[in-house]
């Protein structure tokens, strides 16, 4: 879980504009969590998530959790662009436009190239910040 669900821990920013640090972000977390590896170990988490709710557990708790933390602070760095938000909550959704279609396709056997990636991200942040940013 370490290594697969909680990669945001060694990422650092390049940028230091908000959308442009929020592609970037998306872009790490969807290319982590669409490594081989981290699909077999969603796979087999949600697997046996019935009779070891446990793991489940920890990975939310190891994986997701640190990683809405750090987004969120990314987002708490450019909160005067943000209309007043819950940031945790706006982290959230974030990287459930982010990731959370792409790794059930994943899951499914469906692959995505870099430059698919790229573009679900730019379009997730896109509409992210059309909803999170100040008019």
């Amino acid at each position: 879980i370490d290594r697969w669900l909680a990669p945001i821990n060694l990422f650092r920013l390049g940028t230091s504009e908000l959308e442009p640090m929020l592609v970037e972000i998306g872009c790490h977390l969807l290319t982590s969590a669409l490594a081989p590896q981290a699909v077999s170990l969603h796979c087999i988490i949600i697997g046996e998530s019935e009779r070891r709710p446990e793991f489940g557990l920890l990975a939310n708790e190891e994986g997701w959790q640190p990683a809405v933390r750090a987004v969120a602070a990314a987002l708490r760095r450019h909160s005067a662009k943000l209309r007043p938000l819950d940031l945790e909550r706006a982290a959230e959704q974030f990287m459930s436009l982010v990731i959370a279609n792409k790794i059930r396709l994943a899951a499914l056997g469906v692959d995505l190239d870099r430059r698919a990636i790229e573009k679900h991200v730019r379009y997730a942040v896109d509409l992210f910040l059309r909803g999170a940013a100040r008019r």
